[in-house]
């Protein structure tokens, strides 16, 4: 059972847990969105180079924009 996790907001160790990703993905995520603004939807944050499609898809129902 994995919590909701506000992609816009939360720290990256709070996206590691959440997208099951490697630290320096979750870095990258909070990186594209303080460079690009805020992310919209799950496609949005399979834009963040490096991160893996299945992962954000699995994790869809618990990202909160």
């Amino acid at each position: 059972h994995f919590a909701m996790v506000m992609v816009n907001k939360a720290p990256a160790d709070e996206i590691q847990l959440a997208l099951d990703v490697p630290p320096e993905i979750a870095a990258a995520l909070v990186k594209y969105r303080q460079d690009k603004g805020p992310f919209k939807s799950s496609d949005d944050v399979k834009k963040v180079p490096g991160i893996d499609g299945a992962k954000v898809d699995a994790a869809t129902s618990r990202l909160v924009f």
